[in-house]
């Protein structure tokens, strides 16, 4: 992979450590933010490696598999006590990480 490319991938993905919900989100709005991130990154990833990209499919299942990461990091955690900051950052950095992942095998 192109070292601009690696470089921009790093970027997004120290990004993703710094993600956090505003004080006092509800439920509700913590859903739409985890969302609008998740189309944020895509969109991303969509600017640096268009051509590398996985299918929507395939990205739908790294979403899923990323969830199922961030569920099982936080499963100690009482279920209102869950989705919190690190929780959007942990499920964010997997998704990136598992998009990146699929980019790079696409080029080997």
């Amino acid at each position: 992979m192109e070292k601009s490319i690696r470089r921009e991938i790093d970027n997004i993905l120290k990004e993703t450590t710094q993600f956090d919900f505003p004080f006092f989100a509800n439920e509700e709005k913590k859903r739409i933010i985890l969302l609008k991130k998740k189309s944020y990154i895509e969109e991303k990833f969509r600017v640096v490696a268009p051509e590398s990209l996985p299918s929507e499919e395939k990205m739908r299942k790294i979403w899923e598999q990323s969830v199922e990461f961030a569920d099982e990091q936080f499963k100690s955690l009482p279920i209102n006590k869950r989705f919190n900051g690190f929780y959007l950052q942990e499920l964010m950095h997997c998704y990136a990480e598992k998009l990146k992942d699929s980019i790079i095998d696409k080029e080997d």
